[in-house]
């Protein structure tokens, strides 16, 4: 029986690359495979999730084992593993956001970003690698024009994803009453980091105002982290600049059944990050039938699908035009809705799980 080992440098609750990795054991698992999870660091009541380090270093000195490693930040020990084991490594790239949006709210978060991208540089053609398993096309395509061809094959894997069941949640009655107001209803979720184009979403509500006047609402909703506190005090701050904070909601804490609930009764999902390995968002709203509005960028494009609605550019009077018309035009709305969730369907455990499997199997 193959080995197969998921291994990350930290393991959370419930970060997208915890995730991941968690799915992807369970399903090699269900696949037959003897699997097991790897984490150097932990987020309190994880750790027994992971083989502990004299087992990792034992399996992985096997040349049939496989190591899946999820690359997403530097990972210290990682050059000098490569440098004594004998598995065979699939790197498992989550893509990196630049440093350049940290360094005015976060050095440290700067240096991190850029140690893994400086570790990628000097660990992408090591001979125990033998696959690149990209979670988008952008995010392949973004290391191969980065740091060249491969002579090894590579792969577009999806990430798993822990997305929540409409079923067991009934709708919040106090938000259901909020969205029902006769507005056009914009919702955004996503951490607050400067790469999520948070003043975007403000120039969009801004032009909606000027063009149609307070009938609408922007609820913006996600973790901020103690770095980037001043950097959420600047989009409110902006607001307020452009006289727009009566039409703009901030949701600092969100539960699941809240969350499907702006999915399910907002206009749409307005989506302007200027950098994204993959966006989980856009899946989440498409599967609750919210009409996706984005900026056409990075992995975002390939997330959304086709026909959707897209701008290269952030053109604050077209998105707030869209978003007005997705908000009077029900034929458009629903056609919207119907393609987002036959979008979504691409990114469903069963399709993730036999590409993965794919995968696997070029190499055991």
């Amino acid at each position: 029986m193959t080995i197969v080992i998921c291994a990350l440098p930290y393991l959370s609750r419930h970060d997208a690359v915890s995730n991941d990795a968690r799915i992807e054991h369970k399903v090699l698992q269900q696949a037959g495979y003897q699997s097991y999870l790897y984490a150097e660091f932990f987020q309190s009541g994880c750790e027994s999730e992971s083989i502990d380090h004299t087992t990792f270093k034992r399996l992985t000195d096997d040349p049939a084992t496989i190591l899946v490693f999820h690359m997403c930040v530097a990972w210290a020990p990682l050059d000098a593993f490569l440098a004594q084991t004998r598995c065979k490594v699939i790197l498992r790239y989550h893509n990196m956001t630049p440093p350049q949006f940290f360094y005015a709210y976060d050095q440290q978060g700067a240096h991190a970003t850029r140690a893994g991208l400086e570790q990628m540089s000097r660990i992408y053609r090591h001979p125990q690698i033998k696959m690149l398993m990209a979670q988008s096309p952008f995010t392949l395509q973004d290391a191969l024009r980065t740091w060249g061809p491969l002579d090894i094959p590579s792969a577009v894997v999806a990430p798993f994803l822990a997305l929540p069941d409409p079923a067991k949640h009934s709708d919040d009655d106090a938000i259901v009453a909020e969205l029902n107001d006769g507005r056009t209803h914009l919702f955004f979720i996503g951490r607050w980091a400067p790469n999520k184009g948070h003043h975007h979403l403000l120039g969009v509500l801004s032009s909606y105002f000027e063009l149609y006047g307070a009938n609408a609402c922007l609820t913006i909703a996600g973790a901020v982290s103690s770095n980037f506190k001043g950097y959420q005090a600047q989009i409110e701050s902006l607001a307020k600049s452009l006289g727009i904070d009566h039409m703009l909601r901030i949701v600092k804490g969100i539960d699941e059944r809240q969350l499907l609930t702006y999915l399910r009764h907002a206009t749409a999902f307005l989506l302007t990050s200027e950098h994204e390995g993959f966006c989980v968002p856009v899946v989440e709203a498409q599967l609750c039938r919210l009409p996706v509005l984005a900026l056409a960028n990075t992995a975002i494009t390939g997330t959304v699908g086709p026909d959707q609605l897209t701008f290269s550019q952030p053109n604050y009077d077209l998105f707030a035009a869209a978003a007005h018309r997705i908000h009077q035009d029900e034929t458009l709305r629903q056609l919207l809705m119907a393609q987002g969730q036959k979008n979504a369907a691409r990114f469903s455990l069963e399709a993730t799980s036999a590409h993965f499997l794919d995968a696997i199997k070029l190499l055991g």
